[in-house]
């Protein structure tokens, strides 16, 4: 994809929005380890959670290794996206009486 010589490569995982989307999945991990799996609708808020923690680390590593400034804006228009609705999860899981 890059050549060694390549100045325009950028690391994602130097960067500092990609360290703590890492963190963010990090922590919706441990929780999410801590919902019983016996209730179908915390698995089902589990899954979304999941899902949405882990999006926000690729779609920064997307967007450092697009080329195209519409790709950029379309992952970070994603990741706008995303991160509200992990707090919306969250809510959720308060509304199910998960604690």
């Amino acid at each position: 994809m890059f050549e060694d010589g390549d100045d325009d490569f950028i690391d994602p995982r130097t960067l500092p929005i990609y360290q703590k989307g890492k963190e963010i999945f990090d922590v919706v991990r441990q929780i999410c380890d801590l919902i019983p799996e016996d209730n179908k609708e915390l698995e089902f808020t589990k899954s979304i959670m999941m899902e949405d923690a882990m999006m926000l680390t690729v779609k920064v590593a997307g967007a450092t290794g697009a080329g195209l400034y519409d790709l950029k804006m379309e992952n970070a228009a994603i990741i706008r996206k995303t991160a509200p609705e992990l707090m919306v999860q969250n809510h959720t899981l308060q509304m199910l009486d998960f604690k």
